[in-house]
C-alpha cells in the first residue's frame, strides 16, 4: 500500500484530527505483520504504525509534500482492496487512487518531452515532404527547360529528331 503526499504542502502532525486514529486502513482480511515501510525520498520521516485485526493506523507524523510511504504488509488471506475507513486530516483531501495510475512529477515530465518530441518528428516529416515535393517540381520544370532548348537547337540543326521528340511550335 502507498501513501502519498500529492499536495503543495507538507501534511504536519497537528493535522491529524483524530490522533492516531486519523489515518486507518482496511486491509480486508486479518493483518499478521507489517514487513517493510519505506520512505521516498529517504529524508522523509517515516510514521508510526500500529494493527489491530485487519486495520492498519498510521500515527501522527509529518509526511513532506512530494513524499511517499510503502508499505509491505502480510495477511491473513487472499489479497482484497484496500480502503480508507479513517482519513481525519484538517484541510487534506484524502483521495484514494490506484497506485498504477500515480505518476511521478519526474514520470509527467517526460511525458511532456515525449509529446514535444512527438511534434516535432510528425512537423519534420511534413516539412520533408513538402521540400521533397517541391524539390521533385523544380526539378521537372529544370528538365522541361532543358529539354526545350535541346528543341530549338535541332529545329535548327536536326529538323527531323526535332519533329520526332519535340512539341510542335505555335507560331502567334
Amino acid at each position: 500500500m502507498v501513501i502519498k503526499n500529492g499536495g503543495r504542502r507538507d501534511i504536519e502532525p497537528s493535522m491529524f484530527s483524530s490522533g492516531n486514529d486519523s489515518l486507518i486502513f482496511d486491509f480486508g482480511v486479518n493483518i499478521i505483520d507489517v514487513l517493510d515501510t519505506e520512505v521516498t525520498p529517504s529524508t522523509g520521516s517515516l510514521p508510526a504504525t500500529s494493527v489491530s485485526g485487519s486495520l492498519l493506523h498510521v500515527h501522527e507524523s509529518l509526511i513532506s509534500r512530494g513524499h511517499r510511504i510503502t508499505y509491505s504488509v502480510l495477511v491473513d488471506g487472499p489479497e482484497e482492496d484496500v480502503t480508507c475507513t479513517a482519513g481525519h486530516l484538517v484541510n487534506t483531501p484524502v483521495v484514494r487512487g490506484d497506485s498504477g495510475d500515480v505518476r511521478s512529477r519526474e514520470q509527467k515530465i517526460i511525458l511532456r518531452i515525449l509529446a514535444v518530441l512527438s511534434v516535432l518528428v510528425v512537423g519534420s516529416a511534413c516539412w520533408i515532404g513538402y521540400a521533397s515535393e517541391k524539390s521533385q517540381e523544380e526539378e521537372i520544370k529544370k528538365n522541361a527547360e532543358m529539354h526545350l532548348q535541346e528543341c530549338r537547337y535541332w529545329d535548327a540543326h536536326d529538323k527531323e529528331r526535332a519533329k520526332s521528340e519535340c512539341p510542335p511550335i505555335r507560331k502567334a
